[in-house]
Formats: structure tokens, sequence, C-alpha cells
């Protein structure tokens, strides 16, 4: 082999590990400051701003408002511990959702209301219990693809 065939065949080597090699990405679920993540089923959240162009005043109200964070999974170890969050209005410093390319950090959170749901599993493997659970939060940081929004919901203030 010579000296260029060796060069060429280590270069397509390396290639092909980097083509190969995934990044590490983090899981996905709901990580309450910054420990194990709860994992969930599914999750909502959104935002509005009141038009007033049909009023002739200009074309926005210049304060969103924001929903509640909801997301949705079976009950288990960790019911408790929101329960309690909720019941004394407790707040977590920091709360994390992550999904895929969606992350959102949300601070200062607030357990606003948990709701239950139980069903027998169709697969006949018992019960299920399922909660719907709410969070109130006073800041957010969403970053999807690389790219990110802050905001300082009470102060009406992005973030630097």
């Amino acid at each position: 082999m010579t000296h260029f065939q060796k060069i060429l065949a280590l270069t397509l080597i390396t290639m092909t590990l980097n083509i190969n090699a995934r990044p590490t990405l983090p899981p996905d679920g709901l990580f309450i400051d910054g420990q194990k993540g709860l994992k969930i089923d599914a999750w909502s959240w959104g935002a509005s701003q009141s038009g007033t162009t049909h009023m002739g005043a200009g074309s926005g109200a210049g304060k969103a408002s924001f929903q509640d964070i909801s997301f949705t999974r079976l009950s288990d170890s960790n019911t408790a511990m929101l329960m309690i969050k909720l019941s004394i209005g407790s707040h977590f410093p920091e709360v994390t959702l992550r999904q895929g390319n969606v992350t959102i950090v949300m601070t200062d959170v607030l357990v606003t209301s948990i709701s239950f749901n139980g069903a027998t599993n169709p697969v006949g493997n018992g019960d299920v219990l399922r909660e719907n659970v709410t969070l109130n939060f006073a800041e957010f940081n969403m970053t999807i693809d690389g790219s990110s929004a802050c905001f300082k919901i009470a102060e009406n203030l992005a973030c630097n």
C-alpha cells in the first residue's frame, strides 16, 4: 500500500467515524432543580397578545398573556412531592422541560393544579393512574434548534 493509499484509507475511516458519531443529547422529560427527570407523556403551553387593530389604537396591547405550562404523566413516586408543593404553595427554583430539540427552562415555579384520572390498562396490566399538572413561573428561557427566547413575565421584559 502506497503512502497516498494509507492516507486516503485513514481519511475515509475518519470520515466514516464522524458521520456515524451521534451527539449525546440530554434525555427528554421534566427536570426539577436539575434532578432526575420525570417522564411526561404530553405537554402544552402558549401565550397570546391582545390585538387592538380593530379599535384603531395600534396593533398590540404591549403585554402578552402567558398560560401555565401543563403536562400529562403516569402517576408515580414523584406525585406526592408535586402534591405537597401544590398544597403548601412552595416554589421550585428551576424546572426544565426537554423534548427533542426543545428546551424550556422556567424559574420561580409554582405547581398550580393537579388532577387525576384513572383507567383500566387496555393491555391487561392492571389499573393506571394518570395526572395532569400545571406549572406557573416567573421567567422562561426557551431554546429550539439553537435559537432562544428569554422573558421575565411579571416585568414584561426580555432577558439579556
